[in-house]
């Protein structure tokens, strides 16, 4: 569902926070034709697990090699203050954090969250220069009106919410789309 909606350009990077194993950025690198799909992981173990089945697969199914995931904890990349590392030592993409900051769409399952890592996960979203589509799992302005004050909403507008399944659920979950607004877009 979200890569019909996204509409995920040659030139576009697809950036998962909280990328877990890469299932979301395999299937991202996959099916589009996404420049480079990049994944923010907290826990190392898991980043490098992630990594380790994207490689033994690469040879297969050579789209996986655009995937490149960072261990690192969104609140210090809100803040500018984390250092950020590959995953896989041997890649050969670009340098982590120019990888972040060139992301075009963000992917972000902040439902499992705690409440610091969402404001961090929305702060990040209004530092990233080039992106034009945030979907999150929660709504960030539920009571949202015109005259709202959220920095948030200055620069991104609800676009839809659309229904889509996650791994650990056997019902449909709520993915809100927000959209860049005309003055903040890069494009």
């Amino acid at each position: 569902m979200l890569i019909e909606e996204a509409n995920i350009q040659v030139n576009g990077v697809f950036l998962d926070a909280g990328s877990g194993v890469g299932n979301v950025l395999a299937q991202i690198a996959l099916q589009t034709q996404a420049f480079r799909v990049v994944g923010i992981e907290i826990q190392r173990d898991l980043a490098a697990r992630g990594m380790e089945l994207i490689a033994s697969r690469a040879s297969r199914f050579p789209h996986l090699l655009k995937i490149s995931v960072v261990t690192a904890d969104i609140r210090n990349i809100a803040e500018g203050s984390d250092t950020v590392i590959n995953a896989d030592p041997d890649s050969k993409l670009a340098q982590p954090s120019s990888l972040i900051s060139s992301a075009t769409l963000l992917f972000c399952h902040d439902t499992v969250f705690e409440e610091d890592v969402v404001l961090a996960m929305r702060a990040l979203c209004m530092k990233l220069p080039h992106l034009r589509l945030v979907a999150l799992t929660t709504r960030v302005c539920p009571r949202h009106r015109n005259t709202c004050r959220n920095s948030f909403c200055k620069r991104w507008k609800l676009l839809k919410t659309i229904q889509v399944p996650m791994t650990y659920s056997s019902s449909l979950r709520d993915l809100h789309l927000y959209a860049a607004e005309p003055r903040w877009s890069m494009q």
